[in-house]
């Protein structure tokens, strides 16, 4: 194990920009919807949307390297939407449900960063900003107005709420999917007010399909012990990803992983992952923080840095095992929903959302797909997932993410593929089945009763 003494460093002064940066969202465009290219003869029937939350707060509260004074300050807030100190409630799904307390309340002083108000990993107000963005985005594509009288959603939420299924990730700290959901929804509908919001509440006590790995034991017992075939090469691994670890070590004052550590299969990326998450929460203007610092060691890396802990993720979840165990359950939610609405069945819903993170289902259904950008997922990172009825009684799905409509194998030019197609190329072959005893969690009574079914916020 190699050692590295305290390093005194020249410390950076370095304000971002959203060309610098597209992770921040400063634009706070991931949620724009095309309208289908050639609509002749295809009815949008259901809309499945996956989120990734909004602008936060650094995991963690630690210094990131030697001389980082970076202070964070939610206390100003100029929407008046403010989320942890001196609160100011607006009329939202959370709050109209007594969620406010939980929001203060709910943390102990350890949470508390570094300036005194703000709390780790909490939403702060661009994030909020940028699901309002979001929901407005889908307001205009989705919901019957003036401008759209065709729109999949009623007008009005009263006397609707069984068109709707919301779900926000219940792994605690939860509250910046739980806020991101609701800011996205409460943008939908700005003119709801409390009471209407509250009959559809964002759900987090239904099965927890959302982040990546959660639902299905396998994907502990893969990710704990290390694979026979390496998911890096271990070409690659000596001459870009310990070089680099190298350095990192050596900047930030951290104590490199073990060799027996890191042949495990996340060990490296989440070493790597803490130096690129310290510094986009120091360059990103959309995180609220005060003597903002990033020692030009890092900043001289940080590119080579990102696309390493991208690749490093990304073979992670390519892996095949990971697919069916890691992200198949949420999969399976998606064509739950989906058959439930070719179906015509009384429970299908019209709009169902999944607020989650860059990890799950973000970033992990993007490689499952073989979808997206190819980039670490943005803040407010959105999927759609558009079912039409064709004009000859089949059904196809459209995929939009972060604006860009997905082209797949079989698609039409306008994103269009028939959805039996596929359920059958892409989503059946990375669901557990449970005929084979695959991933028992995801088919008791009570998991199989509750996917799309919630009456009542946890």
């Amino acid at each position: 194990m190699l050692h590295f003494a305290l390093l005194v460093l020249p410390v950076l002064l370095v304000p971002a920009t959203a060309a610098q940066l597209p992770y921040c969202n400063a634009q706070m465009e991931t949620g724009i919807i095309p309208p289908l290219a050639n609509s002749s003869g295809a009815e949008l029937v259901q809309v499945q949307i996956m989120v990734r939350h909004g602008a936060r707060t650094p995991a963690t509260k630690a210094a990131c390297w030697p001389g980082d004074e970076t202070q964070f300050d939610c206390r100003s807030d100029p929407t008046g939407t403010v989320l942890f100190d001196g609160a100011t409630p607006s009329a939202s799904v959370f709050r109209a449900n007594g969620w406010e307390s939980e929001r203060l309340f709910g943390y102990n002083q350890s949470y508390v960063m570094r300036g005194g108000s703000c709390l780790q990993g909490q939403l702060v107000a661009s994030g909020y900003r940028m699901h309002n963005e979001n929901g407005r985005h889908m307001r205009d594509a989705y919901v019957k107005t003036s401008t759209n009288p065709q729109g999949l959603l009623p007008a009005e939420l009263g006397g609707n709420a069984d068109q709707f299924y919301l779900r926000a990730d219940s792994t605690p700290p939860a509250q910046r999917t739980k806020m991101s959901g609701e800011a996205l929804f409460g943008s939908m509908y700005p003119g709801a007010g409390k009471n209407a919001l509250a009959d559809i509440p964002i759900c987090n006590n239904a099965p927890n399909s959302i982040p990546f790995g959660s639902m299905c034991s396998e994907v502990m017992a893969i990710l704990s012990t290390p694979p026979e075939i390496p998911f890096i090469s271990a070409e690659h691994t000596k001459e870009v990803t310990e070089p680099l670890m190298r350095k990192v070590a050596a900047l930030t004052n951290k104590t490199l992983p073990t060799e027996q550590e890191s042949r495990l299969p996340l060990t490296n990326t989440i070493f790597l992952e803490g130096a690129v998450e310290c510094s986009w929460a120091r360059l990103c203007e959309t995180v609220p923080a005060v003597g903002r610092s990033v020692p030009q060691g890092i900043l001289n890396i940080l590119p080579e840095l990102v696309d390493e802990v991208t690749l490093q993720l990304t073979a992670v979840f390519n892996n095949s095992k990971i697919k069916k165990f890691g992200t198949g359950p949420i999969l399976r939610d998606l064509v739950v929903g989906a058959e439930a609405a070719v179906s015509q069945l009384e429970t299908a819903r019209k709009f169902i959302m999944y607020s989650g993170h860059d990890i799950g289902p973000i970033m992990n259904v993007w490689t499952t797909l073989g979808i997206g950008p190819g980039t670490w997922a943005p803040f407010a990172s959105v999927i759609s997932f558009e079912l039409y009825k064709m004009e000859s009684g089949e059904h196809a799905m459209r995929i939009v993410t972060n604006g860009v409509v997905q082209q797949l194998v079989g698609s039409t030019p306008d994103g269009l593929v028939g959805w039996k197609d596929f359920r059958t190329r892409f989503l059946d072959p990375v669901i557990p089945n449970q005929d084979q005893g695959e991933c028992p969690e995801m088919f008791t009574p009570e998991v199989l009763k509750r996917i799309h079914n919630c009456t009542s916020p946890a």
